[in-house]
């Protein structure tokens, strides 16, 4: 079984103040910024890609996730810190269809009710980095509206994207 997630990724100009909050903090810290930001709906096993690729294509046209509205900040002591979306309805309902597209049970933090909606700004910090990170944030954090979702199939570790789709 290989491990894939459904993520969302932004492709607006609000979009371009993540990257560039990201890449700040790497500067900050001395660390490469990773991965692109995005929300991860889900994350679950399957026996292959076609088939995990072809069940979400027939599904893409239930998502409707709407505008996200990151609203606030997080950190997932000591690692992670995040920008966290305000939930919505069709968060909630992205969340649930993308954890039923797997062939085996969603990974727990992101299955439905036990998930953390949040946009990874970096991560592998340790308890130093962690502070000077949120520091650095919370002097230029605005909340922000992200719109022109994507949705994007990826495979895990490495990280590889292989299909993306554009909705609501």
């Amino acid at each position: 079984m290989t491990e894939f997630a459904l993520i969302l990724q932004f492709e607006d100009h609000a979009a371009q103040t993540l990257v560039a909050w990201r890449a700040g903090i790497g500067q900050l810290i001395g660390q490469p910024a990773g991965v692109p930001p995005h929300l991860t709906l889900a994350a679950f096993s399957a026996a292959g890609g076609a088939a995990v690729q072809a069940r979400v294509a027939a599904a893409v046209g239930q998502f409707a996730v709407g505008p996200v509205r990151l609203a606030s900040l997080g950190a997932f002591i000591p690692a992670v810190v995040y920008a966290a979306p305000l939930w919505t309805p069709g968060l909630v309902a992205a969340n649930r269809l993308a954890n039923a597209l797997g062939d085996a049970a969603p990974t727990s933090r992101y299955a439905p009710d036990g998930w953390q909606p949040h946009v990874a700004l970096a991560s592998h910090l340790g308890p130093a980095n962690l502070n000077a990170a949120l520091i650095w944030l919370t002097a230029r954090f605005t909340p922000l509206t992200l719109v022109e979702p994507r949705l994007v199939l990826i495979a895990c570790d490495p990280y590889q994207e292989l299909a993306r789709w554009a909705i609501r």
